[in-house]
């Protein structure tokens, strides 16, 4: 048992959730009077609502959130997509003006030839 990690070991004593009796006798039992009652009920009738307003609350923001990624999304891909046809025209135009300077290079060099 020493070997083992602490929350394996057995716990020493009683551990039951039993109330002690003694202390249960001598508990006195409260009776709310009737106004203390309705009180008690419509401050639960309150809380309930809250609670439900909360949880309605809670699915709206999420379902929000939700389109909120979705469009995120979609104009990150939009945005990507549009990166890369502007790569693409970029990239044409410079291998056209590389194919340019190699032409006349290779005419030039073709009349150097020409005129020894």
């Amino acid at each position: 048992q020493r070997d083992l990690p602490f929350h394996l070991k057995p716990k020493s004593g009683e551990t039951t959730t039993m109330r002690d009796p003694i202390t249960e006798k001598q508990r006195v039992a409260v009776v709310l009077e009737p106004e203390e009652k309705k009180m008690t009920d419509i401050m639960k009738m309150f809380t309930t609502v809250y609670k439900d307003r909360l949880k309605t609350k809670q699915k709206t923001q999420e379902n929000r959130n939700a389109q909120y990624k979705k469009q995120q999304k979609i104009q990150e891909i939009k945005h990507l997509q549009k990166h890369k046809q502007l790569k693409r025209v970029v990239y044409k135009k410079l291998g056209q003006m590389e194919g340019k300077k190699t032409n006349r290079n290779s005419r030039s060099k073709k009349n150097d030839n020409v005129d020894e």
